[in-house]
């Protein structure tokens, strides 16, 4: 094998290496920052919403029922559950998976970026006694979704610097071997 055919296959290997690794390392940070910032906005919600509900004179079923229930439907949650004191839910609004809410993302992606963060856990007051602990958790579709197009961009953009330093480097190389080839020509 000839030398610029072995600098050629190094510089190839050392290119996807470095494309590889810088992939794998952006894509596992931006989905640490995502579920981080899922995690303070869980955790902000739901003291929101139980500071909300403490404040309330009347906490009846049905007005908590509203008022969790309006949240639900404006804040794109996984879940939002409202217990007693003896854990025993007052209200409880789930998310439920139907067809127009299914993401474009492969699932093989969602399976190896799973984004999982914390629920929000707030107590609830009523007057200096508890009245209960609202747990809230939001769903992590839509920081998914956006992790997929950020990466989807990122690999588009290191392939097209890849095919870049590849070009360069190949009139780096050609440049290099010009000595050696005004060499080899005379003693073939």
């Amino acid at each position: 094998m000839s030398l610029i055919k072995q600098l050629w296959i190094g510089i190839t290997a050392l290119l996807l290496l470095v494309l590889a690794g810088n992939f794998a390392i952006s894509t596992i940070t931006a989905k640490t920052y995502l579920q981080d910032q899922l995690s303070v906005k869980n955790i902000d919600n739901a003291n929101s919403l139980a500071l909300s509900i403490s404040q309330m004179p009347d906490k009846d079923p049905v007005t908590l029922e509203l008022l969790i229930t309006a949240q639900f439907d404006a804040g794109h949650y996984e879940y939002i559950i409202f217990q007693d004191a003896n854990k025993r839910p007052i209200v409880a609004r789930n998310f439920e998976e139907n067809a127009a809410s299914s993401t474009k993302v492969p699932e093989w992606f969602v399976k190896y970026v799973k984004i999982d963060a914390a629920p929000g856990i707030a107590q609830v007051q009523d007057g200096w006694q508890q009245s209960g602990t609202l747990i809230v958790k939001s769903h992590s579709r839509f920081a998914i979704e956006t992790l997929w197009k950020n990466t989807r961009d990122l690999l588009d953009w290191f392939v097209i610097a890849t095919v870049l330093s590849g070009f360069i480097g190949s009139f780096i190389l050609k440049y290099i071997s010009r000595p050696l080839d005004l060499v080899v020509d005379p003693a073939e």
